[in-house]
Order: structure tokens, then C-alpha cells, then sequence
């Protein structure tokens, strides 16, 4: 039997010009976008409403779509342009600050104190989403092009043009150094939070508290490391295993890391909990340790001895009160016998 080409499917052919899939360009653009794209290549015109239903995507994100490729002058419209405005400056001269109070120390003991840092005020969200041309231009430095790559990597994920907006307002507007955004990233992919949108509100947060570094903050991310081990072990101390702990036991918590509490000494004051009140009470033991700190007692060998010393201290104090009683018994006794 003899074969020929099937002709059907080559009768209309969709020229890809070679610079709409420049690396650049793909660098820069998500899955929605090459969909679009082909779409427009395909049929030369169509709507946000349109390409929706026909992608079975949300009109808004199709929009985006659009505007991005508006933005990169391969679409334009003939009702408005379909490029969003250019933002506004949004990297002032002199932003206006208001300081406020320096940081807190920090939450775990055995730390060198660090230097108070005056907070910032950085919004959580940026004033308008980047233009195509904005990211072009920011994607371009050799530092923020590593990063972007780098970034993909730690998370796992090829970014959509709105997440490469995020990372990229967060180094320009926010101004949160390429290097530090990755440390960011790095932190949040080990406790497999891989949301740009979490990653964003931390870096904010952590600029607001004045970690404007890598180096700040990997030695942050130390002392977080140092308080949630030391909250594990608090919580196995204690026999939690079903929960996490409580903001108010958090703080507690912070208070024995501050103090120097160590696990045995803990052990030793959940179990006098215990025998006292019958269950778990993070006050009452708070009271217990920082009774014993008074005390000077720090090991559980410690508590031993002190426990000891006031069982000594009750039994001579009743064996005071019963030789007091009997002699008071005996004058009695006396008393009659004269009397009679």
C-alpha cells in the first residue's frame, strides 16, 4: 500500500516571527501569554471576553495577557491603548519616614544584641502593576537577571509575567537588594511557603524592620531558626504534640529563651505543674521558673535539693507544734492534780 502526505492540516500555516520568541521575550512571559499570543497569531484580532471563554480563563487575566504584549508593541487596539499608563515615580528622592520605634531585641537568648533599626514605612502592595517596558528595563541588570533564575529554581516554578512584576517592584520600589529577595526566597521555600504573594508581604515586613541586607537577613533567619527549635523542644517538654502553640505561650516561651532557661529545668517545672494543679498551665509554670531563678536554682538536681530542704523545714516545724502541745497537756494535767 502507498502513502501520501496529508495535505489538510498544512493548507493554512501561522507565521511566528523569530523575534516574538526571542529568550528575552519568553524570559518575560507565562503560560497565558504564549496562549494568547497564538491566539492573536491565529486569527488576527479578538477580545478579552473572547479569548476568556475560548481559553476557559478569567477575562482579567486575559486582559493582563494582552496588556503585556500590548506593552511589548506586538498588539495594538483600536479603541484605546491597550498598554496600561506609566506609573508614577515610585522611587522618590527623599520618601517621606516617619521613625518610629526601634526593633525589638530579639526573641531568643544567647544572641549578640544587635543595633536598634529604625522601620520604614514601604507599602505592601505597589501603586500600579510594572509596564512590559518597566520589566524589560529591570530584568536587564546582570544582578536582578540572576536573581530571577536563581529565584525559579529555589521555587520550583517557571514565573508568569505578573510574578516576575512582584519580584521585580520589590527590588526597585521597595528596594530590597537582589541578593537579600533571594535570601527571602530561600527561607520561605524551606518551610514550603512558595507564594509570591507571601513572599512579598515578608520582604516588606522584613525592610519595615529595617533588614535592608543579606547579611541581616540570614542572621535573622538564625534567631527564628534558634526560637522555633527552642519552641519544639518547649512543646516536647511539655507533651504537646497535637498543636502548635498559642501566641500567648509563644511569648511566654520567648521570656524562658530571653532567661536562659534550659529543657531540663523546664521538664522539672511542667511536672511540679502537674502535681499542683493537675495539668498544663504555661503561667503557672512561668511563675514556678522565674520563683526558682530568685532562688538561685538552675538544674533539676537543684529543685531536688530545695524540695527536700522544705520537707525538713515542715517536719521540724510540726514536730515543734506536737512537744508544744504536749508540754501545754502536761501543765494541764498538773494543774488538776494540785487543784484536787
Amino acid at each position: 500500500m502507498a502513502y501520501s502526505l496529508e495535505m489538510g492540516m498544512w493548507r493554512r500555516i501561522t507565521a511566528v516571527p523569530s523575534e516574538l520568541i526571542s529568550d528575552e521575550k519568553l524570559r518575560m512571559c507565562g503560560e497565558l501569554q504564549l496562549k494568547v499570543l497564538l491566539c492573536m497569531l491565529r486569527d488576527g484580532t479578538a477580545d478579552a471576553q473572547t479569548l476568556a471563554a475560548s481559553l476557559r480563563r478569567q477575562p482579567g487575566d486575559v486582559q493582563d495577557a494582552l496588556d503585556y504584549w500590548a506593552g511589548q508593541g506586538v498588539l495594538a487596539s483600536g479603541d484605546a491603548p491597550a498598554q496600561k499608563p506609566e506609573a508614577p515615580a515610585r522611587k522618590p528622592e527623599a520618601p517621606a519616614q516617619k521613625p518610629e520605634a526601634p526593633a525589638q531585641k530579639p526573641e531568643t537568648s544567647g544572641t549578640a544584641p544587635q543595633e536598634p533599626r529604625e522601620r520604614r514605612n514601604i507599602l505592601l502592595k505597589p501603586p500600579v502593576r510594572l509596564t512590559a517596558k518597566e520589566m524589560e528595563r529591570l530584568a536587564a541588570r546582570p544582578e536582578v537577571k540572576s536573581m530571577l533564575t536563581a529565584a525559579e529554581a529555589m521555587l520550583g516554578k517557571t514565573f508568569t509575567s505578573s510574578d516576575t512584576s512582584t519580584l521585580l517592584w520589590l527590588t526597585d520600589w521597595a528596594g530590597v537588594p537582589p541578593d537579600m529577595l533571594l535570601t527571602v526566597i530561600s527561607y520561605c521555600a524551606e518551610r514550603d511557603k512558595r507564594n509570591l504573594n507571601y513572599i512579598q508581604a515578608l520582604a516588606v515586613e522584613w525592610m519595615n524592620d529595617g533588614i535592608e541586607t543579606a547579611a541581616q537577613a540570614e542572621s535573622y533567619i538564625k534567631q527564628r531558626q534558634a526560637v522555633h527549635s527552642y519552641e519544639n523542644a518547649v512543646r516536647g517538654a511539655f507533651g504537646i504534640r497535637d498543636r502548635a502553640l498559642t501566641t500567648k505561650e509563644r511569648k511566654i516561651v520567648a521570656e524562658w529563651a530571653d532567661a536562659g532557661f534550659e529543657l531540663p529545668l523546664l521538664k522539672a517545672a511542667h511536672e511540679r505543674t502537674v502535681e499542683a494543679i493537675g495539668k498544663l498551665s504555661f503561667p503557672y509554670a512561668n511563675k514556678i521558673l522565674f520563683s526558682w531563678r530568685e532562688k538561685g536554682i538552675k538544674t533539676p538536681e537543684d529543685v531536688e535539693r530545695e524540695r527536700a530542704a522544705a520537707k525538713e523545714n515542715r517536719h521540724v516545724e510540726r514536730s515543734y507544734d506536737i512537744e508544744e502541745v504536749e508540754k501545754l497537756f502536761a501543765d494541764d494535767l498538773n494543774n488538776l492534780s494540785g487543784g484536787a
